[in-house]
């Protein structure tokens, strides 16, 4: 009975593996392109797999294959790229635990989650089906309007986002980060035993450590602002406002307040203007939501609320952050980047400067766009979560899901003048991807924008697109795939 149980297992993940496409890979110039995409200049991109089923969180494995959530079928869906410059498919888990957007590797395990709950698989074998999983963490809420979970790891712990009930609620109870000791007898409970490690953060979706070890967020922030839900007495500012937020969480900030539901960063429109009458024309500034217990003063008040380190366009709903080192920018020069997927407003994946120290620099005030549409209109594609991994193309590239039309697309600098000496990838200690979605963008349901917090403030809202230019399909540096295939031969002995 346990041989027939598995060979039907094993059907069913066959057939529904044959459901993806299989595209040529490659490279630019001998794969399908990503649609009415525009690239930062020096760089291309192409389709490395479609026919999806929603797909949202990827993350890289050890031997380089990229595992993904298919919120669509609940599934995880592992993709690699062949030899011949075809994109592989083995779908390694199926069933009805309700997966739908997180997933990390982390000590020899995967890790996923339902709006509920968290689980872990023990990975060994590639491309193998992993089999039932085990239960890590119980109790989480359930449903609202942001019911994807984000999750990342570092030590014994983990860390979970838990995104809002709705678009304002009356407290945070339900908006928080909270951190989970995962040692000892498993299955953990949401309530006994897990600690709030960051309050009154609405939705972070990105979530990631850095090479310092630091949680980094990238959070969805309300919308309305004077459009009928909040502080009529400003007017109708919800086209600029609240800005988008990146924040760094700290240990020696543990529990501290981060401004959801009472407190917002202004933003600025695009030509630098304030964008509204009594604006204080200073990017990141705490206003209150409604003005009355908590005022402006309060919010202001770092006692109270802890600001952003970083603000930037309104309602761009970002749904994760990855760092790059040693990376192009596009503008001449290699370095530091941290790399923001926007699900929104402009979508696009954006560039992020990071100073000597690992933190946002302070002279950006413009983020540059790594890929976005070709037109002032609204691009079709709708970047989720990212991965920075090896392509046999070119060394390294950058991965991007897009859950409104099912696929995963590669972006790579095909300009092998411009290449850096060295690449390397840092995501954090662990390795990760993460993700969750606004009203303005499906994330799980709401609508949104990033809202984080916690020191000094840089400005940067003027997105631009100087330096983007048509791509002109060249030559491309090519990593020896006899190497890719001894390191994950490697993995069976």
């Amino acid at each position: 009975k346990h041989s027939t149980n598995r060979m039907k297992s094993l059907i069913i993940l066959t057939l529904i593996g044959l459901l993806v496409t299989h595209t040529h890979a490659g490279n630019c110039t001998s794969s399908a392109g990503i649609p009415n995409a525009q690239f930062l200049s020096g760089f291309c991109g192409w389709t490395f797999a479609s026919g999806l089923a929603t797909p949202r969180g990827i993350e890289v494995l050890p031997n380089g294959d990229l595992l993904v959530v298919t919120r669509g079928s609940g599934s995880l869906t592992q993709l690699w790229e062949q030899a011949d410059g075809t994109t592989g498919t083995a779908t390694v888990y199926s069933g009805s635990l309700g997966l739908n957007h997180a997933v990390r590797y982390y000590n020899g395990s995967v890790y996923a989650s339902s709006d509920t709950t968290v689980y872990r698989w023990t990975w060994t074998t590639p491309r193998a089906n992993l089999g039932e999983p085990t239960t890590v963490l119980t109790g989480m809420p359930a449903g609202g309007n942001h019911n994807t979970r984000t999750l990342e790891f570092k030590g014994p712990y983990m860390f979970v986002n838990i995104g809002s009930q709705g678009n304002i609620d009356a407290n945070s109870d339900r908006s928080r980060i909270v951190r989970v000791d995962i040692t000892g007898t498993l299955p953990k409970s949401y309530s006994a035993d897990s600690v709030v490690y960051a309050d009154g953060t609405r939705n972070v979706v990105g979530l990631r450590l850095d090479s310092q070890g630091r949680l980094w967020g990238a959070e969805n922030g309300i919308d309305n602002i004077g459009n009928g839900e909040a502080r009529s007495d400003l007017g109708n500012v919800a086209k600029y406002n609240p800005a988008e937020e990146v924040t760094i969480f700290t240990d020696d900030h543990i529990g501290r307040f981060y401004g959801y539901p009472h407190c917002w960063s202004e933003g600025l429109v695009p030509d630098g203007s304030a964008s509204f009458a009594q604006a204080t024309k200073v990017e990141g500034t705490q206003w209150s939501t409604f003005n009355t217990q908590y005022t402006d003063a309060w919010c202001r008040n770092t006692s109270n609320n802890l600001p952003p380190n970083f603000v930037f366009q309104a309602h761009s709903a970002p749904l994760d952050l990855i760092f790059v080192d040693n990376f192009y920018s596009g503008v001449g020069t290699t370095g530091n980047f941290a790399l923001i997927s926007a699900h929104n407003v402009n979508s696009s994946v954006r560039i992020l400067p990071l100073d000597q120290n690992g933190n946002p620099d302070s002279n950006s005030v413009q983020l540059e766009y790594l890929v976005r549409g070709n037109s002032q209109g609204t691009w079709e594609v709708k970047p989720v979560a990212m991965a920075y991994a090896p392509c046999l193309s070119y060394g390294m590239c950058v991965y991007f899901t897009d859950d409104v039309g099912g696929s995963v697309f590669a972006v790579a600098l095909n300009d092998p003048s411009l290449a850096p000496s060295q690449s390397t990838f840092s995501t954090s200690t662990s390795t990760s991807t993460s993700t969750s979605t606004s009203t303005s963008s499906p994330d799980s349901t709401s609508t949104s924008t990033p809202d984080s917090t916690s020191t000094q403030v840089t400005r940067s809202s003027q997105e631009i697109s100087s330096s983007f230019g048509n791509q002109e399909d060249s030559g491309s540096a090519t990593i020896a795939v006899s190497i890719f295939s001894v390191s994950v031969a490697l993995l069976f002995f």
